[in-house]
């Protein structure tokens, strides 16, 4: 017997992170509950009130998500990541249907108002940030109806506006993960294809090839790693740990051998979960190669040269 389960998201209703929720694989989804932040979700998740959390971790323009990082890396013990979901994200425009003013202001989450900033511009707004897309929506529905909002195209709707614009975000493609937190990891019957796993790893001292010293036991196992970012210690500056993600499950042969090998050369590692992730294919639809203005390739030799291997210099002394 299935038991549906109690499921926490970052809301209030109409947010991508509730569209994230619905779109969950290894549970069942019961009841569904909006909360205010990543931390009360992982916090209700980590007391056992919910079963699961989802929250959002990266979006594919704005990159990371950091609270909810370090929300994970720093604060949290018993919480695990058990699944990752990407959803496509576009917007859309909306206005109360009530309202006969000229809108000067539009309200929208800081993502959705960085992401549209070209409309924003060409219809001359003034943005004020809310805590949602969906709270932007709830605003213009009630307390402030002369403004307009940025949000999902279903969230709008919820809401009783009435669309004005559609996709009018500055890029398309725009994908956000999201992560279903919880206390146990998803079961496997020993097919661990398609997971990853989070790792944190903090050195015991700063030197010299520390990070390669870190990063080869994965390599030379054949582990891959599809992500790495750093976060500071917080307790002078300097000081960092590290976030990997392993394209294997914990459980795959090798990965034990790996791990042994980093706490022998004095590595402290945090395990922030091993989890089914989302389809490559779909993560990366209609995604084109882009490189920091400023890149240059080994075909560009003389380029190459000036602006990594001799940029300008300041005379003055």
């Amino acid at each position: 017997m299935i038991t549906a389960a109690r499921v926490a998201y970052l809301g209030p209703s109409g947010t991508f992170t509730e569209a994230a929720a619905r779109a969950m694989r290894t549970g069942h989804v019961g009841e569904l509950v909006a909360m205010n932040d990543a931390g009360e979700i992982a916090g209700a998740v980590e007391a056992g009130e919910f079963t699961f959390g989802v929250v959002p971790i990266e979006n594919s323009v704005h990159g990371t998500v950091l609270p909810t990082l370090d929300e994970l890396v720093f604060t949290r013990e018993s919480v695990l990541v058990r699944e990752e979901i990407v959803i496509e994200v576009t917007f859309t425009l909306f206005r109360n249907p009530a309202s006969t003013a000229t809108a000067t202001r539009v309200l929208s989450h800081p993502a959705g108002l960085q992401q549209c900033r070209g409309e924003i511009a060409r219809r001359g707004l003034t943005s004020i940030e809310t805590s949602s897309t969906a709270e932007a929506c709830r605003l213009v529905g009630g307390e402030q109806p002369d403004a307009l909002c940025i949000a999902a195209p279903h969230a709008g709707i919820e809401y009783g506006l009435v669309p004005i614009a559609e996709m009018i975000q500055d890029r398309d493609g725009g994908r956000t993960r999201f992560y279903v937190l919880a206390k146990q990891l998803a079961f496997h019957d020993g097919d661990m294809d398609g997971f990853h796993t989070a790792l944190v790893l903090t050195p015991g001292r700063d030197r010299a090839g520390i990070l390669l010293d870190m990063l080869r036991p994965f390599a030379e196992r054949g582990l891959n790693l599809s992500s790495l970012m750093s976060r500071p210690l917080r307790s002078g500056l300097g000081l960092y740990c590290f976030i990997v993600t392993v394209d294997a499950h914990v459980d795959a042969p090798r990965f034990g051998a790996a791990i042994s090998e980093l706490l022998d050369g004095g590595v402290r590692v945090k395990n922030l979960g091993s989890y089914l992730a989302w389809p490559a294919a779909e993560q990366t639809a209609g995604a084109h190669a882009e490189y920091p203005a400023g890149s240059v390739a080994a075909s560009d030799s003389a380029l190459a040269h000036q602006r990594v291997l001799a940029p300008p210099h300041d005379q003055v002394r």
